[in-house]
């Protein structure tokens, strides 16, 4: 399977670019996937697509084995994603160990939207440059900043042998709080430096600074902790100097094949190549750097194959997908100064609930007393599993003061507290409180097997369970499509609560949600919600006594689903 990788060459100059435009809006898309039995799993490609690709839907909706543990086996996802989460997927999950070679089922469509920032404040082009590939990261830059959007850029050089990422972020505020807070509340693991603004300027499209008066930030670069030889020797090349900034296209090919020219082609330029990708068409690639001209790009051979020099226009509406648009999510996952939350006062987050998810240290006392110090009862926490657990908040509790938890400064995950946290739907608060944690008698010690599912409508005599009628009333509604960034969508499939009685919680877990849209798991009292419409029988591998209680028509489509991966992870 072929995928468009554009190899942009940047040899930054002054001139200018295009207009390109990007569609914030999310869209479902199946995504094809070949690989051999041993090189990857389907857990560890869908973890991707999620975790990675950021992607809020991704389940399993075809599958074959090989008639022996060896050969290929093919497998079909439903994927939910931004544009830009399809790009990231293309260039990230479709190695051999991941998802290996993979193709996204694009239909012919009409990208109508523009980036374009409804905000007056000044800021800066932030350039950064790490390892970090998660979707849980790139969230917290976002957050950390206050950016509106942020570019990601898979990128190659002399200084550094594995592909790094290139961070392009737009804001007021200071590299070193950004990557401090983002690194104290290990959401980027690893090292992070600044570049030079302007290494970073012309990959940003031309519409996306109406009405922003933009500075580069020229002051001394900073680096993370733990900085590396590589990365200071990257950043010290290109503190200064003019740079030129070209487009070329370069033969298809797989992309394990297009990394390692990546990596020759910049040790041929002495500069930065980076990849651009989407689609099945054709493969190109951005060049910066300060020695190259079309003319002799013209006349490089890398890997066996000719580089061709194309109009810049090409990657200039290339680089627009590189931009994740979507809104900051509906979290706290940054450590925040008393200064930072000041500032965030013209920024103003609404945070939609007062049911609060929460990732935490296995030793879940260290998150608790701290929610204790900010006057969170005990009896209002709500343990889900050994990492997880629900909040229920006051009405009048001061959400912003969450962030405080996240991290007491020291950056060694023995003194980290609460992760993160992130704002649910209030029902999911208020259901885990009427239920009783599972035991088990030893004769219900049995192995796992498939079993259909039995359905009560809500408000069934035969139901025994029964949580507050003022948000199962609420949550009711007839309603078939809603507004989204001006549009009219769809809503998605009914939100249901399955419980499930079963000695190995987790793995049943494991099952639904590799197969299904599961959104919230309670291991601790097994039952799951999840996404799900029909009136056939559900059932999973390792799920014994599946029943399904509850059916809710809420808006839920901004919470990402779980993976199965990160169910056998982490809970």
């Amino acid at each position: 399977m072929r995928v468009q990788q554009i190899l942009s060459v940047l040899l930054i100059h002054s001139t200018g670019y295009q207009t390109a435009q990007s569609s914030p809006y999310m869209r479902t898309i199946i995504v094809s996937t070949t690989f051999n039995v041993g090189d990857t799993n389907l857990l560890i490609c869908q973890h991707c697509l999620l975790s990675t690709g950021g992607a809020t839907r991704a389940k399993l909706v075809k599958f074959s084995k090989p008639p022996y543990l060896s050969g290929s086996t093919h497998a079909d996802f439903e994927v939910t994603a931004s544009e830009f989460g399809f790009v990231t997927i293309e260039q990230i999950c479709r190695i051999r160990t991941i998802c290996g070679p993979l193709e996204v089922h694009r239909s012919e469509y009409k990208n109508d939207q523009p980036i374009v920032l409804q905000s007056r404040v000044s800021r800066s082009i932030l350039c950064l440059v790490s390892h970090a590939t998660t979707t849980k990261c790139r969230d917290c830059l976002k957050e950390a900043s206050d950016s509106p959007f942020l570019g990601n850029f898979r990128t190659s050089s002399v200084q550094l042998r594995n592909l790094f990422t290139l961070h392009i972020l737009f804001t007021a505020k200071e590299a070193e709080y950004i990557v401090q807070s983002c690194s104290a509340s290990l959401a980027c693991i690893g090292t992070m430096v600044e570049l030079q603004g302007n290494v970073c300027r012309f990959l940003v499209p031309e519409n996306v600074s109406p009405d922003i008066t933009w500075k580069v930030t020229n002051g001394l670069p900073w680096s993370g902790p733990t900085g590396t030889d590589g990365f200071k020797n990257l950043q010290a090349k290109y503190q200064s100097g003019t740079l030129k900034h070209l487009c070329l296209k370069v033969p298809k090919q797989g992309l394990q094949a297009a990394t390692r020219c990546m990596y020759l082609l910049a040790e041929r330029i002495d500069g930065l190549v980076i990849m651009l990708h989407k689609g099945l068409k054709e493969e190109h690639v951005n060049i910066i750097g300060f020695q190259v001209d079309s003319s002799s790009a013209d006349s490089i051979t890398v890997c066996g194959k000719k580089m061709l020099t194309v109009d810049q226009t090409i990657c200039n509406e290339l680089n627009a997908h590189q931009f994740d648009t979507t809104p900051i999510s509906n979290q706290i996952s940054v450590l925040k100064s008393q200064k930072a939350q000041m500032e965030q006062a013209n920024v103003k987050i609404e945070y939609t609930s007062e049911c609060v998810w929460t990732r935490h240290d296995p030793e879940i006392g260290k998150c608790t007393s701290c929610l204790g110090r900010l006057g969170i009862s005990e009896e209002s926490i709500l343990p889900l599993s050994q990492s997880t657990s629900l909040t229920l908040l006051a009405t009048n509790f001061e959400k912003a003061k969450l962030a405080s938890c996240i991290n007491a400064g020291n950056k060694k995950r023995t003194d980290l507290q609460c992760e993160h946290f992130v704002f649910v739907p209030n029902f999911m608060c208020e259901y885990d409180l009427t239920q009783p944690e599972q035991t088990f008698s030893s004769q219900e010690q049995q192995q796992g097997t498939r079993y259909p599912v039995a359905f009560d409508t809500v408000g069934s005599s035969s139901n025994p369970r029964n949580f507050s009628s003022g948000y199962l009333a609420s949550s009711i509604s007839h309603q078939q499509s809603l507004q989204l960034f001006g549009k009219q969508i769809k809503l998605e499939p009914p939100v249901t609560m399955v419980s499930m009685k079963a000695p190995k919680a987790s793995d049943c877990a494991a099952s639904l949600a590799l197969e299904y849209t599961v959104l919230m798991i309670s291991i601790k009292k097994q039952y799951v919600w999840m996404l799900y419409d029909r009136e056939e029988p559900l059932s999973a591998e390792g799920c014994t006594n599946l029943h399904m209680c509850h059916r809710l028509q809420q808006d839920v489509h901004m919470l990402r689903a779980v993976s199965a991966e990160d169910v056998i992870r982490n809970l």
